[in-house]
């Protein structure tokens, strides 16, 4: 019986080890595979810490994922392990927009729509610390401020716009145009 069960427990032991071991390589390890890998692509593509507005979504010009022709896109790809960054948008109005900030693992860190922001200006500052945020809409300006920290040096900012049609893009491309990332002096920091 000895045997038998010294021989069984080597065998659970060393499924036990690589069971753990390809957690922590799916898990921990491939998420910021990929997103360096994004992030790459992305900043190859305009240059870190600034928006670029990309026309309509085509088969032929996707780089990254499968993603909505009803959408139209502007990332920021950033680096904020030296200084923070701002990320400014005056909102489009009748149109759903969202913005996200995806950090160095792949994580959606933060999200605000056009029904969370109202009708006023956005400004989020991204600052890299502790995964933590604070939110506030200011009811006299209509303001939507946003602080962020992701616990990654690097990160990608998202906006999404949804358009009707070729003529819809048309109209509002220049609007879009006004999500804005910044490098922010360190002493205006939130």
């Amino acid at each position: 019986m000895s045997v038998f069960l010294r021989k069984w427990g080597l065998a659970i032991l060393a499924f036990i080890l690589t069971a753990a071991a390809s957690y922590w390589t799916v898990l921990g390890a491939v998420p910021g595979f990929v997103m360096d890998r994004a992030w790459t692509t992305l900043a190859e593509r305009g240059s870190a810490n600034s928006a670029e507005h990309v026309g309509r979504i085509t088969a032929q010009n996707q780089t990254i994922v499968r993603t909505s022709p009803d959408l139209i896109y502007s990332t920021c790809p950033f680096d904020i392990s030296e200084k923070p960054l701002n990320i400014s948008f005056d909102p489009i109005a009748g149109h759903y927009w969202s913005i996200t900030i995806f950090d160095g693992n792949t994580d959606a860190a933060f999200v605000l729509n056009d029904r969370q922001a109202g009708a006023g200006p956005v400004q989020i500052d991204v600052t890299h610390g502790n995964s933590t945020r604070k939110n506030s809409v200011d009811a006299a300006t209509s303001l939507a401020k946003a602080s962020v920290e992701i616990p990654t040096g690097k990160g990608v900012a998202l906006l999404r716009v949804l358009v009707n049609g070729e003529e819809d893009f048309q109209n509002i491309d220049a609007q879009r145009k006004r999500f804005k990332c910044r490098v922010m002096d360190v002493t205006s920091a939130i």
